[in-house]
């Protein structure tokens, strides 16, 4: 009924009088029959709707837009629909392309992270939403810096998914599943993010989805060029989670080792190329970032 009601085409095709009766049902469905509960959540809902149905949002209506999908978000059967609208929206290609927004764009990713917050039992249709701006491709109708930067929002807000508590495990495998279409920037930005925040004491299935992410071609391809920092934080979580699960992180230690050698290595030399012999402008030792 959701779909029917908020995905664009399936709307456009529903007969006014059975959209009011299945706004009613709806709302019934989550409010039970008090009347005023009833009442709001039909209001809200019906207003969501025609955000809803009439599709990409001119800046001239964004105001009002804003503020009855966020007062859907607020309610469960709301965020659903909500959703259920964005899923609809962006997994089609020209949402990118031809009427892509980038202003509009963050203000919807924005309501789908206040829906994952609010919405616990909405994650899994959250991340499945994320994947379609995290795995498009650039094209000839879409340029490669627009591409980078939607994978970057995907990203940034799976990892904040895992950072709040929420879903850390889908999150983390729908990551590791958008890997092959991901920059190498974006997943040395997505472990630092993570490994930057997390703190013991971690499950077993946390540790092994973390070994997991990192052991996969993609991610080594990405370390291999990583900086001393995103190494360091790496090693420190295999140190503090390597206490209790060591077996599962083994692996990663033995990538991880020689990496920061080989970092070591580079910087040395490279301040004994700039400063060493001359006596002059030897600077402090630093490590550069990616």
């Amino acid at each position: 009924m959701a779909k029917d009601l908020f995905e664009p085409t399936s709307a456009r095709r529903l007969h006014q009088t059975h959209r009011h009766k299945y706004l009613h049902l709806l709302a019934l469905a989550a409010a039970g029959s008090e009347a005023a509960l009833l009442a709001t959540t039909r209001d809200t809902l019906d207003a969501a709707q025609g955000v809803c149905v009439r599709g990409p949002l001119a800046t001239h209506e964004r105001a009002e837009a804003r503020a009855a999908l966020r007062a859907a978000v607020a309610l469960p059967i709301g965020a659903l629909a909500v959703l259920v609208w964005l899923e609809a929206q962006w997994g089609e290609r020209a949402f990118f392309t031809v009427s892509y927004d980038a202003e509009l764009f963050t203000e919807l990713l924005a309501l789908l992270i206040e829906a994952a917050e609010r919405h616990p039992l909405q994650h899994a249709r959250v991340i499945r939403v994320l994947a379609a701006p995290a795995t498009l491709r650039a094209g000839a109708d879409l340029d490669a810096l627009v591409a980078l930067e939607l994978k970057r929002h995907a990203t940034d807000a799976a990892a904040g998914l895992i950072l709040q508590g929420r879903a850390a495990l889908p999150a983390l495998a729908a990551v590791r599943s958008w890997l092959p279409v991901l920059d190498h920037s974006l997943v040395r930005r997505f472990l630092d993010r993570i490994m930057s925040s997390v703190a013991a004491p971690f499950s077993a299935a946390f540790v092994g989805a973390v070994a997991a992410f990192c052991a996969d071609e993609a991610s080594l391809l990405a370390l291999r060029g990583a900086s001393l920092h995103t190494i360091d934080l790496l090693l420190k979580f295999v140190d503090a989670a390597g206490r209790t699960h060591a077996s599962q992180l083994a692996a990663l230690r033995d990538t991880l080792t020689p990496l920061r050698a080989a970092l070591l290595h580079a910087d040395e030399a490279k301040w004994r190329g700039g400063g060493g012999g001359g006596g002059g402008g030897g600077g402090a030792h630093t490590s550069s970032k990616q």
